[in-house]
């Protein structure tokens, strides 16, 4: 293989490598089992709970980038404008990415990808069972 690897999230589902090889890509798929994981039912409960409000801390975060955007007098109005239009395409990408689909399936991947973008506070996360925070950090520290 040649080319240097390249990390993206595609969906909830990571792919960690992608070379270019004669034509042809290859890729090279994590998983740590974590689809096979069955999810507490009070673990389920909490998920539910903090979705709404790790939605809400995300677009705050949005909110706040595209403020920032508009009130930047350095560029011009047009250069903004096409800067917060690329700006909620790729929040709009990744928000579909991070919140949609909520279901038992993949709601040990959903936590870890909210906890690895940060929408969860620590006491949030604290919330969680010892064992899917467990299975969260075995995957978090295994995909990096």
């Amino acid at each position: 293989m040649s080319g240097s690897p390249l990390t993206v999230t595609l969906g909830i589902y990571y792919v960690t490598s992608c070379w270019h090889n004669h034509n042809a890509l290859e890729f090279e798929l994590y998983s740590v089992n974590i689809m096979a994981r069955e999810i507490r039912e009070s673990d389920w409960k909490i998920l539910r709970q903090l979705h709404k409000i790790a939605l809400d801390r995300f677009c705050e975060h949005v909110f706040s980038e595209i403020e920032g955007i508009a009130a930047d007098q350095s560029t011009s109005p047009y250069e903004r404008y096409v800067s917060l239009y690329k700006t909620v395409q790729s929040r709009d990408k990744e928000i579909s990415n991070l919140f949609d689909n909520l279901k038992r399936s993949t709601a040990l991947l959903q936590i870890a990808a909210l906890h690895a973008h940060g929408l969860l506070e620590n006491e949030e996360y604290m919330r969680f069972s010892e064992e899917t925070r467990a299975v969260v950090a075995e995957f978090l520290d295994d995909n990096d």
